[in-house]
């Protein structure tokens, strides 16, 4: 069986000539030593990469909406909320917001963020012109198409189906296709 190659530890090889536990520290931290316990602050600087357009990219941990994470203890702190803090010494409150004025999710130049509350942070995106509100087929919950409707529309309009049929074809209730029928929804068609 083959060894970790570091002196004294003895454990199953894992990859490189190390064992699990030295590989992935070699891996992180590019060296086999115990470095310490580096401070959050020290993290999340070492993961700021600073662009030309005044943003200060997070280059760590991301989410789904492209927001930077670092864990600090036990909890997962968005970046920008962490730059806010560090640059003021205090955590905004719950129901307040750090929103940014460069509109760039990873970026935490405390420069470029701004506290407001949620009908704050909607209103500057509108004035931006970047809000996007789905609606037809383009809600993620759509159950019906353009195609859809048109075809509804047209059905009950001749009196071939009633309403009722079309809401058993469709699998929906039928004041939903009554809606439909009346322009209360979908009226953009």
């Amino acid at each position: 069986m083959r060894i970790c190659k570091i002196e004294g530890c003895g454990k199953k090889y894992y990859s490189i000539g190390y064992c699990r536990v030295h590989y992935c520290r070699m891996y992180k931290t590019g060296s086999t030593e115990i470095l310490g316990i580096i401070s959050p602050e020290k993290r999340f600087f070492s993961k700021i990469l600073k662009h030309k357009s005044g943003c200060h990219i997070f280059i760590g941990s991301r989410s789904k909406d492209g927001y930077g994470n670092l864990r600090i203890g036990d909890k997962i702190i968005k970046t920008h909320r962490y730059a806010w803090f560090l640059k003021h010494g205090k955590w905004p409150s719950d129901n307040i917001k750090v929103c940014h004025k460069c509109d760039n999710p990873p970026c935490c130049n405390p420069d470029h963020l701004f506290l407001g509350t949620d009908k704050d942070n909607v209103r500057d995106s509108i004035k931006k012109g970047r809000f996007k509100r789905a609606f037809g087929e383009g809600h993620g919950m759509a159950i019906f198409s353009e195609q859809d409707i048109l075809y509804i529309r047209k059905v009950l309009k001749e009196g071939k189906k009633s309403g009722g049929q079309l809401a058993r074809e469709y699998g929906v209730w039928p004041s939903l296709i009554s809606k439909i029928r009346n322009r209360l929804l979908w009226k953009h068609v």
